[in-house]
């Protein structure tokens, strides 16, 4: 009760005021989540993690954790109670790790000088990072940013399929600006483009779950137009991201930049698709069957002559019973 008081004091009154004792059952380890922990000390969890996660690497924290500590003393290593032990001091470790991870910015919000929660928590000792190795939730996020981070992916892929072959990938693919390839020859830009898809994500586009695409130069952008009309279908696809913006100098430049007419994305297939942002990027939009059954819609910097149709308009959100947002 003392260390709850000083928890509930550093947390802040507010978080655990008159708040009686929940009473759950947790689940057997290997499905406990952060969802099993009390709403309240999961939020103050979020606010604290991204300050403790250097302090708790720091003093590897031994994971036998004090709650457990009691039933494994003077009780042969081999014992049936020490495995049960064990199997719920991973469970929970499992919990503080997808704290972690989850407490992190979006990729695009990253400074990419920093090591990710993921890669700090595998190192700390033997033990954390065969917990975080075996966990493919830890893995399933591929960020493409610069030049190293095709190895990075590779490992990231390699790590995530191999309780599951299957399990779901997040995509997020963000290429520089010609003038900020001038000083950073580290960041992906043309040449680097292709290979992203050809080298390491379209044998796996069966499991992407997401898909954000930010391109800010017009060879990229044709690249990502050649890739995204022969990549074929992609049926685990909830969320898709297209974003396009760049300084184009002159109304005549933008004018020539936005004469290609578009073409068809993902063979016209994305089944599974509720989430979809375009942001300077328009579809052929009487060829997009997939506009339906949408949960959120947000499209920005169209110009006349490019937005999708009031009529189309129309029939997707008709078609789209159950959609929450809309940013225009």
């Amino acid at each position: 009760r003392p260390a709850s008081a000083g928890l509930a004091t550093a947390m802040g009154a507010s978080d655990f005021a008159l708040e009686p004792r929940p009473s759950f059952s947790l689940p057997p380890p290997h499905r406990l989540s952060a969802r099993h922990v009390p709403f309240t000390i999961r939020t103050s969890a979020y606010r604290l993690l991204p300050s403790l996660l250097p302090t708790l690497t720091f003093l590897r924290i031994k994971t036998s954790f004090n709650t457990c500590s009691k039933y494994t003393k003077a009780r042969p290593f081999h014992s049936r109670q020490h495995e049960e032990t064990s199997g719920c001091r991973r469970g929970l470790v499992c919990v503080i790790f997808e704290l972690a991870v989850l407490s992190q910015p979006l990729p695009n919000d990253r400074d990419n000088t920093m090591l990710t929660s993921e890669v700090v928590i595998s190192h700390v000792c033997r033990h954390w990072r065969g917990v975080a190795v075996d966990d493919p939730r830890f893995w399933s996020l591929i960020h493409f940013r610069t030049k190293s981070h095709f190895h990075r992916a590779n490992v990231y892929i390699q790590r995530c399929s191999r309780s599951n072959p299957n399990y779901p990938l997040d995509i997020y693919v963000d290429t520089c600006s010609e003038e900020t390839h001038k000083v950073r020859d580290d960041l992906l830009f043309r040449d680097e483009f292709l290979s992203i898809f050809d080298d390491v994500l379209l044998k796996h586009i069966h499991r992407w779950r997401e898909f954000h695409l930010k391109v800010i130069d017009l060879t990229c952008k044709a690249s990502a137009r050649k890739v995204l009309h022969n990549c074929g279908s992609a049926p685990a696809l909830r969320t898709l991201q297209l974003w396009h913006v760049q300084d184009w100098g002159t109304p005549e430049h933008l004018f020539n930049a936005i004469g290609p007419p578009p073409v068809i994305v993902f063979a016209g297939e994305l089944p599974s698709l509720k989430h979809i942002i375009l942001q300077g990027v328009n579809l052929p939009w009487s060829g997009s069957p997939f506009l339906r059954d949408l949960t959120s819609i947000e499209y920005a910097l169209h110009s006349d002559d490019v937005r999708m149709p009031f009529s189309l308009w129309q029939d997707m959100l008709r078609a789209s019973p159950a959609l929450q947002r809309i940013s225009l």
